[in-house]
């Protein structure tokens, strides 16, 4: 009989031990600690009175549990195996928590120890134990992970954003609730967000001094195997960069055969695409070299920016960089010179942003308002010039589609794709957070017949 069988017999019986919370380490001392010899007046399989009793019943409850899941249906085993792997991770964190608290070790010494198995790597090992300094200054954050209110996802965002804030964000529930109402990539993009409004000196010109003081660019070896460049900075610099780069991996796109051929038939993807890019802009080889644009600065203002008290003008940093934050004065007047600015006031009189079904695409003002107003894909945060206009009602549906301002929405190519594919309406909360559903029969369009070859290609974006 195996150890598993033996188990669960003598568990069914009565006769065996019990497992459960009592499987616990005791006293905390490792199986291989007191007399090693075994007497011989202990019970079976017993050192040093009951602490490896206590661990050979959590060994044998925890081979009961993986022998259990082993039996069942995939979906519902994986689901408990997250449940658990939460709740052990939480166990961590206070485990490490208390630890901090009973010695006063310093962080890196807890780094140590969260790796001490030396299979670990540090990033892994810092990301613990800063996961176990944020429990340890709210212990409800591990509750919320071992009750699956928080992933481990979540938790680290928190965590991170408490290390840049002296823990001030460990105990923000403004900030917590907010996480664990959105998804991981909201998660992190909140945590950001807090960071850059507590995690440092005022105002928006210093803030941009912090992340000009960590620029740096490093060279490193993936976990893949691949060398690979890391350029981190400033967020004007960093787009600067970024649309330069793009603007030539575009131009490539359309030499691989552009929207003429699918995407699977291209000699390589978007991300070999821009690497590329970045390859002839440094080396100046390549056949194309011309193919970068100059930067598209859309910047947004309140009227009572531009006309109150206080006009933007006369005030360093109160225009935004669309998608990225505040644009400093600095770097805002040196863009005057090089690039196009695309000025877009709130609440004021322009160009007409509801056309109804005077046309499908959406028009230039259109899309910039869009760019301003979501600064990039709603769903997964992609870069505004990966994203199309997308109708939250399709226009070809029974319910027919308007092109207006208010019922459109920046979609990155793939989630464009698949929100159609997978037959789904994107609504907005009313806490301004983008969620989908179930499209009803009056929002799904009729099928599209496929396309016979020999046809127009120059077919219209997917609205």
């Amino acid at each position: 009989m195996t150890l598993f069988e033996d188990l669960r017999f003598e568990d069914m019986t009565g006769d065996g031990p019990t497992v459960g919370a009592s499987g616990s380490t005791g006293s905390g001392e490792s199986a291989g600690s007191g007399d090693a010899s075994g007497s011989s007046g202990s019970g079976a399989g017993s050192v040093d009175g009951e602490g490896l009793g206590s661990v050979l019943e959590a060994d044998m409850a925890f081979t009961l549990v993986t022998g259990f899941l082993r039996t069942q249906p995939l979906v519902g085993a994986l689901a408990r195996i997250l449940a658990y792997q939460a709740s052990l991770s939480a166990l961590e964190a206070e485990l490490l928590a208390a630890h901090q608290a009973d010695t006063g070790a310093s962080d890196r010494e807890t780094e140590r120890l969260a790796g001490q198995d030396g299979k670990r790597s540090k990033r892994e090992a810092k990301k613990k134990a800063r996961r176990s300094k944020a429990v340890g200054a709210n212990p409800e954050l591990g509750s919320d992970l071992a009750d699956g209110e928080l992933s481990t996802e979540q938790l680290d965002a928190i965590a991170g954003a408490s290390a840049k804030t002296g823990g001030d964000a460990a105990n923000d529930k403004e900030l917590i609730s907010g996480i664990k109402d959105s998804d991981a990539d909201e998660s992190r993009k909140l945590a950001k967000q807090y960071v850059d409004d507590h995690g440092g000196p005022t105002g928006r010109e210093s803030r941009h001094a912090r992340r000009r003081r960590l620029r740096k660019l490093s060279r490193f070896t993936t976990e893949d195997g691949a060398d690979a460049i890391m350029a981190q900075g400033d967020t004007a610099s960093i787009e600067e960069m970024w649309n330069v780069l793009t603007g030539v991996a575009d131009s490539l796109y359309r030499k691989d055969g552009g929207r003429d051929l699918p995407a699977h038939k291209h000699p390589r993807s978007r991300t070999q695409r821009l690497y590329d890019a970045m390859h002839q802009k440094l080396t100046g080889t390549g056949s194309n070299t011309t193919g970068s644009r100059r930067p598209t600065v859309v910047v947004t203002a309140t009227v009572a920016d531009l006309f109150g008290d206080n006009p933007t003008n006369q005030t360093a940093g109160l225009a935004d960089l669309v998608g990225t934050g505040p644009l400093p004065a600095g770097v805002f007047n040196r863009y005057l010179c090089n690039a196009d600015i695309i000025g877009i006031i709130f609440d004021g009189n322009g160009q007409p942003l509801w056309q109804g079904r005077k046309t499908k695409t959406a028009t230039p003002a259109q899309y910039v308002a869009l760019i301003a107003r979501d600064g990039g894909c709603v769903r997964c945060n992609a870069h505004h010039r990966e994203c199309e206009a997308h109708h939250l009602t399709p226009w070809a549906a029974p319910a027919k589609g308007q092109t207006n301002i208010d019922t459109l929405a920046l979609l990155c190519t793939d989630c464009h794709h698949y929100i159609h594919e997978q037959h789904l309406t994107l609504y907005q909360q009313t806490d301004r957070r983008w969620r989908t559903r179930a499209a009803t029969p009056a929002e799904t369009p009729p099928p599209r017949p496929p396309r016979k070859p020999g046809g127009n290609r120059n077919h219209p974006r997917r609205e």
